[in-house]
């Protein structure tokens, strides 16, 4: 376990000792685990703080569509929670800089490309139209995440992985102009889900 995921996971503990919630350690570890490996997150965790960053600002357009993402990311709201509503401070600086740092490593758009989309949503249109639409995206990425990885479906250079979430990006970026925000039945494709998720919980 790095230096950095201790911390974390020793803010969490901390964060559920202040507000009684009843979780032991194992579990804590446990679900930042699943929700680590469903974003693909480095194991130095550089960057995470840009995740919780996302959820808070999908949440200030929609609480839904924060909710389903939230879901969809396998992030505990109680993790969640831990890192929107206290700050973690590191004494060093360079673990500190690292845990908040918004951009990505050499070589992270070929090996984590999933994790460079999440972590670049500061750069991100602020609405509901294209917070909606990255909700999609992430759902059909869970669904169609073995064909993406496919080695068949991968040219010379580039996996169908990396093509996707790069291309994504592009389109969701402040300056890219051509998108039509008329397409309502794919902005609203997670909605089914999303209540289909409530109705169970």
């Amino acid at each position: 376990m790095t230096i950095l995921e201790q911390k974390v996971l020793k803010h969490i503990e901390g964060y559920c000792k202040i507000n009684t919630i009843e979780i032991d350690a194992e579990t804590i570890l446990a679900d930042l685990h699943e929700f680590l490996e469903r974003v693909n997150a480095p194991d130095d965790l550089s960057a995470f703080f840009q995740l919780i960053v996302l959820i808070t600002r999908v949440n200030n357009v929609s609480s839904e569509v924060a909710n389903f993402i939230q879901k969809m990311l396998c992030l505990a709201p109680y993790i969640y929670n831990a890192f929107h509503a206290h700050q973690m401070v590191v004494n060093d600086l360079s673990i500190n800089k690292e845990f908040y740092r918004n951009t990505y490593r050499k070589g992270w758009c070929h090996e984590r490309p999933f994790y460079v989309l999440l972590i670049c949503s500061w750069k991100y249109k602020v609405d509901y139209h294209s917070c909606a639409l990255l909700a999609a995206f992430i759902n059909q990425y869970f669904d169609t995440l073995d064909s993406l990885t496919d080695p068949e479906f991968a040219t010379k250079t580039t996996s169908r992985e990396e093509e996707a979430c790069s291309n994504f990006r592009l389109m969701m970026e402040l300056g890219y102009k051509t998108f039509d925000a008329s397409r309502v039945h794919i902005l609203n494709s997670h909605l089914p889900l999303c209540q289909d998720s409530c109705r169970l919980n």
